[in-house]
């Protein structure tokens, strides 16, 4: 009886041990742009003050705009962004852009399943697993200077 119980709790153990593994899979995200209202698509300024917060396009963005971390830190990490980026706190930051309304555009946070080095990768060609999008409607901004 004894052994059947060790036996039981070993392997209850390791049971516990393989399905905690999967969920805490360490890998690497970034946000990418997937579509933009047209006030979005002909705002370059708008789109460059975006881009400050997202972009992964050379090795010092990347390391800024990334995140690194299990799937649900991950999403966590990408609705704050996504919050930052509707807030009006973002639309009064420098520089201050002007914003139409409605003005709108769809991210997604993105990891890599390719079994690549992550860091080799800075723009969207590696980054084909999408975990989640979202559509943020921009605010304006108080005033324009």
């Amino acid at each position: 009886m004894k052994r059947t119980l060790i036996l039981f709790s070993m392997a209850a153990a390791l049971l516990l041990g393989l399905t905690s593994c999967e969920e805490n899979k360490i890998s690497e995200y970034i946000i990418c742009t997937d579509d933009g209202s047209i006030n979005y698509t002909v705002n370059v300024l708008l789109q460059s003050k975006v881009n400050s917060v997202i972009s992964t396009s050379d090795k010092e963005s990347f390391q800024r705009n990334s995140f690194k971390g299990t799937e649900s830190d991950a999403i966590t990490w990408f609705n704050e962004r996504m919050d930052y980026l509707e807030s009006e706190q973002f639309a009064n930051t420098e520089p201050i852009v002007p914003v139409l309304p409605n003005t709108s555009a769809t991210f997604s946070l993105r990891d890599t399943d390719n079994g690549q080095n992550s860091e080799s990768i800075v723009n969207d060609n590696g980054w084909q697993h999408t975990v989640t999008s979202r559509t943020v409607t921009f605010s304006e901004p108080d005033h324009l200077l």
